[in-house]
């Protein structure tokens, strides 16, 4: 079984501090992921910039982010890169 974290569109709407905290909750619970009971992190979101909108994947135990696709706001169209 792998926990899963998703969001779409929502960080936008929050302030950096708050931004900062949920980031800062999922690394945490990450860092307690082991290979048995992996998390994963999905989001569809804005970069900070609002110059594209972004399809992310991080995985614990391994660590890794992946920048999957770049996608229209209203899926429109999705450019995959992975």
């Amino acid at each position: 079984m792998c926990r899963v974290v998703f969001h779409s569109m929502v960080l936008q709407y929050l302030s950096q501090c708050d931004r900062a905290d949920i980031e800062d909750m999922i690394a945490r619970a990450g860092g307690r992921a082991t290979l048995r009971r992996p998390l994963v992190w999905i989001s569809f979101e804005w970069t900070e910039q609002r110059q594209e909108v972004q399809l992310r994947l991080s995985s614990w135990s391994s660590g890794d982010t992946r920048l999957l696709a770049i996608c229209h706001a209203y899926g429109d169209w999705i450019n995959w890169l992975a």
